[in-house]
């Protein structure tokens, strides 16, 4: 077996203390043999720290027959293991990984569910990063300081201290949680089919007992290696789990997810148009500790110093790593059809980039848990016990809190443009109204993100439909949004309305004067090309057209397939 890394040495001053060997942890971690690997793992956990550091010496007689031992203990487990290398990022032999897959120690052990091992790295990873903060401590607090001047989005603030073996990605981009997932997954699988089978009962116990173990340890992993976002990200995400994240540490909002866009959790609460989380969250205001850190700081637009945001105290104006707000946030459905379920079947068939993953599954519960919504702790609550969201002293919303009242929320728009809405178009303008309700939210109607563009202009833009973007923007402009706003490009609200959506009876609606009802958007306003607003229409227009091009193309195609096909034939 081929190995990069040299053996390790016992040095001659101190023959008696223990130096880990990569190689032969990560051979036995491949063998399964998680018994022997405590074993090697405890015994360097109790040397001294300055074990994780010190420098291999020349091996004295002494360590000679502890090396021999060591040496067959490795050649005995290297039939079930392939090469291995160091990580170039750490010195530590609990980062070495297999050359084939990239998987380390902790992926090997999330795959078979070895919690006790998992334990115990998270343990001595801790202590290293331990003693490396406190070597780098000055210059962290200067690097955090900077960069809270310069960063004011979500994610400058403090991040949640983890552990990088228990996050680090294999050479699928897959971490150890992920792993541990896809073997959930593909057990499941194998349980089901096993089920409409008549089988032995000792395999079905079997395949049942390894699915207890390895939930038990993708548990584990999101509350010891996840930041509170990320555990409700990765999870489940119900509003009991958010309140039990977040009840006691507010603060905890403010994290954002880098690979969504550093999108703190509210604005996760805006997508899925759970306005129950909405209205919980809205209650809540963050330390005086923290607002201090987050002091006022300017924004770049384009590149160029523009504007001053100054401290936040309220998870509702919060913004993500792009300068969107909650509002910008406010998102359409849209019905993916068969392309969804095609996802699904090819879900588990191999290893997705984890990202992609991450949200596909987040989609997935999303739509499984609002069947289940609220429903323990409304069990609870009948049952005349108190939940254990009860037990804190932050205010719990009652049910009365989640209901909208749909008539309000549409009675200013035409009864032809309601005919036109979808459940799920009303579904998002009931969180649109619902955002609006608090001041906090309204002063950020006309706030422009890191590209200049207001709410307005994300909301018509994402819209599925020109009759949802309009009803959308008749309850902004009724909030106090200005239609005439000009994005980086000079683009207003209704130049990107039209470059969406083509013409429609929305362009009467909004070039009609806001003092008879109507937007108030100046149709001579021009975009930094000079261009005016009979450009946008016609490229809506044009938009349109390419589209129904591409579908006689298509159909064009297909019946010359058919007419080549019947001429091989005969």
């Amino acid at each position: 077996m081929m190995m990069t890394s040299s053996s390790p040495s016992c040095p001659s001053s101190s023959p008696s203390k223990v130096h880990m060997d990569g190689d032969l942890l990560l051979s036995l971690a491949l063998a399964k043999q998680w018994s022997e690997l405590l074993t090697e793992l405890n015994e360097f956990q109790n040397e001294p720290k300055e074990d994780l550091t010190e420098e291999k010496e020349t091996s004295s007689s002494s360590c000679q027959e502890e090396e021999g031992e060591r040496e067959e203990r490795r050649d005995a487990s290297s039939s079930s293991s392939s090469s291995s290398q160091s990580s170039d990022s750490t010195e530590s032999p609990l980062f070495i990984t297999e050359v084939e897959t990239g998987n380390t120690i902790a992926h090997l052990a999330a795959m078979d569910g070895s919690i006790e091992v998992l334990k115990l790295l998270l343990s001595l990873t801790k202590e290293k990063q331990d003693e490396k903060g406190e070597k780098n401590k000055p210059d962290l607090k200067r690097e955090e300081q900077e960069e809270k001047n310069t960063r004011p989005h979500a994610s400058s603030v403090k991040t949640f201290p983890i552990s990088e073996l228990l996050r680090k990605k294999n050479s699928s981009n897959r971490s150890p949680l992920s792993t541990c997932e896809g073997e959930i997954t593909r057990l499941e699988r194998k349980l089901e089919e096993k089920s409409s089978r008549p089988r032995k009962a000792e395999e079905v116990f079997k395949l049942e007992k390894k699915l207890k173990a390895l939930r038990e340890a993708r548990k584990w992993l999101l509350q010891n290696a996840y930041s509170p976002v990320e555990r409700l990200f990765y999870g489940e995400g119900t509003f009991e789990e958010m309140y039990e994240e977040f009840a006691h540490n507010v603060d905890a909002l403010r994290e954002g997810l880098e690979f969504y866009n550093g999108v703190p959790y509210p604005f996760l609460c805006v997508e899925e148009n759970d306005r129950r989380k909405i209205r919980w969250i809205a209650l809540q205001k963050f330390s005086s500790e923290e607002n201090l850190n987050s002091s006022t700081s300017t924004v770049k637009e384009g590149g160029k110093p523009s504007q001053t945001r100054a401290a936040i105290s309220s998870p509702l104006e919060l913004r993500d790593n792009q300068g969107n707000t909650l509002l910008h946030l406010v998102h359409f459905e849209v019905d993916v059809g068969d392309e969804e379920e095609e996802d699904v079947e090819e879900e588990g068939s191999d290893y997705e980039d984890e990202e992609e993953s991450a949200l596909h599954k987040r989609k997935q519960r999303e739509l499984s848990s609002k069947k289940n919504k609220n429903s323990q702790c409304r069990n609870q609550r009948e049952d005349g016990e108190p939940s254990s969201c009860e037990k804190t002293d932050t205010p719990w919303p009652s049910e009365v809190d989640v209901s909208e009242d749909e008539e309000e929320v549409l009675s200013s728009i035409t009864p032809t443009a309601v005919k036109a809405l979808t459940e799920s178009d009303k579904d998002t303008l009931k969180t649109l109204r619902c955002l609006l309700r608090y001041p906090q939210v309204r002063r950020l109607i006309n706030e422009k993100n890191d590209y200049g563009e207001t709410p307005s202009h994300y909301i018509v833009a994402d819209a599925p439909s020109g009759d949802a973007a309009m009803a959308a923007l008749v309850i902004l402009v009724r909030s106090g949004a200005d239609l005439n706003i000009q994005d980086l490009q000079g683009r207003t609200v209704l130049m990107a309305f039209c470059e969406a959506h083509g013409d429609g009876p929305w362009v009467k609606w909004c070039l009609t004067p806001k003092k008879e009802g109507g937007g108030g958007a100046d149709e001579n306003m021009k975009d930094l090309e000079g261009r005016k607003l009979e450009y946008y229409i016609k490229m809506g227009e044009d938009g349109d057209s390419d589209d129904d091009d591409e579908e006689d193309d298509d159909e064009w195609q297909d019946e010359e397939d058919e007419e080549d096909a019947t001429d091989e034939k005969s």
